[in-house]
């Protein structure tokens, strides 16, 4: 006869499951010592299904890893012969005769790039506008596969306030002069808002502080929150030309100590503006404002505490208020190159910022904490412009920056700022950190929409019910056989048999059932509250 016991390494739901299920089977065993029984039987379940669970990890995982470097790609038919003396100055020949004259994974070469073993022969941004293909290689490589398992997975999943200030705030507490050199002197770390190519990276910029404003509808008197408020450009600006109390938030000093600075220079009064130097958690909950913005910080957020990030707006907002969210994102049809270049954002310049996900995802996050979206727009010309002035900045102020910075550093920030231009020009992270998008949402009422979440919990129920049932029959298959030890006859034995496969059949098939349904509801969690676009990878494949 089949061990049942065994069709329970299939993957199970949730913890409770096993639970509820080893409790009600310690009950109708009548096992005089029902402790001792509960946690051995609690116990095997539990280990049966980590394996089960580990076991698919690791078969998911190495079939991702299995098509990322086995499926071909559209730029592999561009694979010509690279004479890479024309592009690069080698400082060690070993690394020269590692090039040969093939192309190279990008990682290999912004590696060795920023360590100093090779040089540019060309412009920078000339390389990645006009030769980046002909060149670079856009694949995973070992690197990447211990960035994931040792950096980015243990920090999505923790995403503890005490890690998130240290990788934030390390961040933009480097220095306001190495900010302020690709910048300029407003400061503002966004999209500016170009009306022709004349107009200058300040122009933009004020140009993108009057938007924001007046997609917020802000008024006169009215209270306004700025979270993530950078070195409080926004939050100053609204004060003084909009006349509204501003409240801004950071959790990086040299920020404060420069906004106050500005504040005093702009003539705005001490009373009208609010620095407050804290995490978003520990904004006071006793208050509420009229207007909220969060410009490009929501991504530091994380995927795994965004949805009680967006209640908490939500619940900070008075009725009707507004809340203009510009976030990061990613396209759902994403290329290899869009997973690349955010894996080098993830390692260099944005640690931990794990929410840049598709519109899609954004938009369902805001609507199940209760907002109603308005608006959205995506103006990937306009980033990808405003990081084509920071570069000319940067590259002008090559010598300041390596002398208080490190060349080091300055040569980790071209390769992103040239990289991340192009990837804003060619739609590789719409709405987002270099294709600019907002939302404009309005409160509507106190009604939250949880109508998804109700169906997640009846699935789970039935679930539960259908596991409970199959424990229940898995021992019921036992007592026919009972009586047919010792000298029964082999008629008794065989009907035993066949009594005990029939059985056997109904429990494999509700068995099979429930955790079918167990990994249909967990997929469609996941894909609705986390993901947003694993539908689209399966259905488009990788490119």
């Amino acid at each position: 006869m089949i061990d049942v016991d065994t069709l329970s390494q299939l993957p199970s739901i949730y913890t409770t499951v096993v639970v509820g299920a080893a409790a009600i089977r310690t009950v109708a065993s009548g096992v005089p010592s029902c402790l001792t029984s509960f946690v051995m039987t609690f116990t095997m379940e539990l280990l049966k299904c980590g394996a089960a669970v580990a076991s698919l990890v690791v078969i998911a995982g190495a079939t991702f890893m299995v098509t990322m470097w086995t499926t071909s790609r559209l730029s592999d038919k561009d694979d010509a012969p690279v004479d890479w003396d024309k592009w690069l100055t080698f400082k060690d020949p070993s690394l020269r005769a590692k090039y040969g004259n093939r192309r190279v994974p990008m990682q290999t070469f912004y590696e060795d790039f920023i360590s100093g073993r090779v040089d540019l022969k060309v412009d920078v941004r000339a390389l990645f506008e006009q030769h980046k293909n002909k060149l670079f290689r856009m694949c995973f490589t070992p690197f990447h596969i211990r960035f994931l398992l040792g950096r980015f997975l243990p920090q999505g999943m923790s995403h503890a306030q005490d890690m998130d200030i240290e990788e934030v705030a390390g961040t933009y507490d480097r220095g306001n002069d190495f900010y302020r050199a690709f910048l300029g002197p407003m400061m503002v770390y966004t999209s500016g808002i170009f009306s022709s190519y004349k107009d200058s990276l300040e122009d933009a910029q004020r140009n993108k502080l009057d938007l924001v404003c007046r997609k917020v509808q802000l008024q006169q008197g009215e209270r306004l929150l700025d979270i993530g408020c950078g070195w409080g450009t926004l939050a100053i600006h609204a004060a003084k030309y909009y006349g509204c109390h501003s409240t801004a938030v950071t959790i990086a000093k040299e920020q404060i100590v420069w906004a106050k600075g500005k504040q005093k220079e702009a003539g705005v009064p001490p009373n009208k503006i609010d620095f407050l130097y804290c995490d978003y958690r520990d904004i006071p909950k006793n208050k509420r404002w009229n207007k909220i913005t969060c410009l490009e910080m929501a991504e530091h957020v994380g995927v795994k505490n965004f949805p009680k990030f967006m209640k908490q707006v939500y619940d900070m907002l008075e009725d009707d208020g507004i809340f203009y969210l510009q976030i990061a994102g990613l396209r759902r049809a994403w290329q290899y190159e869009d997973l690349i270049w955010g894996m080098f954002m993830g390692t260099y310049i944005f640690p931990a910022a794990d929410a840049s996900l598709p519109l899609a995802w954004v938009v369902g996050q805001l609507e199940s904490a209760g907002f109603e979206v308005q608006s959205h727009e995506n103006t990937g010309i306009q980033y990808s412009e405003t990081i084509s002035r920071w570069l000319d900045n940067c590259l002008k102020n090559k010598d300041t920056m390596i002398s208080s910075f490190g060349e080091r550093w300055y040569r980790i920030w071209i390769i992103f700022l040239a990289w991340s231009m192009m990837i804003a020009r060619g739609g590789g992270s719409p709405m987002s950190y270099y294709t600019y998008g907002y939302r404009e949402v309005r409160r509507a009422g106190h009604t939250h929409h949880r109508s998804e979440y109700w169906a997640f919990v009846l699935l789970v129920v039935t679930a539960f019910v259908l596991h409970i049932a199959a424990l229940i029959v898995s021992d019921i298959i036992k007592a026919p056989c009972d009586g047919c030890g010792g000298g029964q006859s082999a008629m008794c034995k065989a009907k035993c048999v066949a009594y005990g496969w029939l059985v056997t059949g109904v429990f494999c098939i509700l068995s099979l059932f429930l955790y079918l349904l167990g990994f249909l509801v967990s997929a469609w969690w996941v894909n609705m509250l986390f993901m947003g676009s694993v539908k689209n990878m399966l259905l488009t494949g990788f490119v």
